[in-house]
């Protein structure tokens, strides 16, 4: 006796490995959109200045910078509010209510250190001197053992909105 001969089951499986294929290649064109998207959230996110960026700030200004929050694009601006600076075991020399910058990416990467537009609102400049006529600045000030190439930095617009420079000076004991 002759069995029935059904096409059905040939068909389907030929589909198969089309679908998988299909699956794979949404999949990756999804990661290929998603990832890019994903690492500028990233790279734009407060948490990434905090432990990537500032600590290569803290190196080269040879003190600590910190800050209660940050708001920034990467391409074009940086916004601090209450900022701190002080050299390593010194008093904080600096303090700032409001800090604004803008720059052009394009230009940091080409290694031109220009900024466009630089406001400090309330800015405290706090200097302090001790018997031996050192300063809470002077840290800021050490010649590293590979000084490297000088920089020069272009500013266009500076502008202090408030503040104040006190200057002490340690009394000599006695």
């Amino acid at each position: 006796m002759v069995q029935p001969y059904f096409i059905d089951p040939l068909m389907r499986e030929e589909a198969r490995p089309r679908q998988r294929w299909k699956r794979w290649l949404c999949g990756f064109l999804t990661a290929l959109v998603l990832l890019p998207l994903v690492a500028w959230q990233i790279v734009e996110s407060e948490w990434f200045l905090r432990r990537v960026i500032l600590p290569k700030v803290n190196e080269s200004v040879h003190g600590v910078v910190q800050f209660k929050s940050a708001d920034w694009s990467l391409g074009s601006s940086l916004e601090l509010q209450g900022v701190t600076l002080h050299a390593e075991g010194q008093a904080t020399c600096l303090e700032v209510k409001h800090v604004l910058v803008r720059y052009d990416l394009g230009e940091l990467l080409d290694g031109r250190l220009h900024f466009h537009e630089i406001l400090l609102s309330e800015p405290s400049f706090t200097v302090t001197q001790d018997l031996g006529g050192r300063t809470n600045l002077d840290p800021f000030f050490q010649q590293t053992s590979d000084p490297g190439v000088a920089r020069s930095v272009e500013l266009d617009w500076v502008k202090f909105d408030g503040g104040s420079i006190p200057f002490s000076k340690d009394p000599p004991e006695g």
